[in-house]
């Protein structure tokens, strides 16, 4: 009798999907309580652990912990579109996601176009240029579990309704996101050169999100003319709604 060996993409996204749910139950649990690198300048922090190496250990883990798990979703998207797609497919789409991330947020960085006048700390890990290295996997994250989601709900959806619906998904997903990435986790900060900077995010930043997502959206039209798989994967699907979830839950206690 012989068995057959898994293959080493199978084995990391069963090892990468549980770390991904534990990033993301810790990131709710530090979001919704105020754990962050600012908890290092409060007094009643220091007296509670009076360790200076442990609270500098806590802050770096908060620190890491964003970028980390924003970077264990896209991740776990890129293998879920590669059991659905085929391994071509999947790098040509994810790389076209990813690029498309870093050259929108360089881009901004430098000129305030096309999100608008923004600068990036390094809130989101180590930065690539202006633009720190896990703002590209978010993009991933976000164009590919909203992609995801739309074909799940409306599976026969015609290809252009279907990436202008991706878009709109995406333009919601960021509404929801910016005030927490901004005000609380500084992602990203709007306005960075302006003394007396307006209270809103800009609106060229949520339009950049419809327009784009709905073109990446459009631009991964499967090769396949019968479909791989009936059902949709649930990884990107799932990775974009806990995103959400985690959004909505901080703003609702914070």
């Amino acid at each position: 009798m012989s068995f057959s060996r898994p293959s080493p993409l199978a084995v990391l996204a069963t090892v990468l999907w549980p770390l991904f749910l534990a990033c993301s139950v810790l990131v709710a649990l530090g979001w919704g309580s105020g754990f962050g690198a600012g908890m290092l300048a409060d007094p009643d922090f220091a007296r509670r652990v009076p360790s200076a190496d442990l609270r500098a250990a806590l802050g770096l883990f908060s620190r890491v912990l964003d970028p980390v798990w924003i970077t264990l979703g896209a991740v776990n998207s890129y293998l879920a579109l590669v059991r659905t797609e085929g391994l071509a497919t999947a790098r040509r789409w994810c790389g076209m996601v990813l690029v498309a991330g870093f050259i929108i947020g360089a881009a901004s960085a430098a000129t305030s176009m096309p999100l608008g006048p923004v600068f990036f700390p390094a809130n989101l890990g180590m930065k690539l240029g202006p633009v720190p290295f896990a703002l590209p996997f978010l993009w991933l994250l976000i164009v590919i579990g909203a992609r995801e989601t739309v074909l799940r709900i409306f599976p026969r959806l015609a290809h252009g309704v279907c990436a202008a619906l991706t878009g709109v998904c995406c333009a919601g997903t960021s509404l929801l996101l910016d005030p927490i990435a901004w005000k609380y986790r500084a992602w990203w900060l709007w306005y960075p050169a302006q003394f007396d900077a307006p209270d809103h995010t800009p609106w060229s930043a949520h339009l950049t999100w419809l327009l784009a997502g709905s073109a990446l959206a459009f631009a991964m039209r499967s090769p396949h003319v019968a479909p791989r798989v009936v059902v949709r994967p649930m990884a990107p699907i799932l990775g974009f709604l806990i995103l959400d979830a985690v959004v909505a839950l901080t703003l609702l206690v914070r």
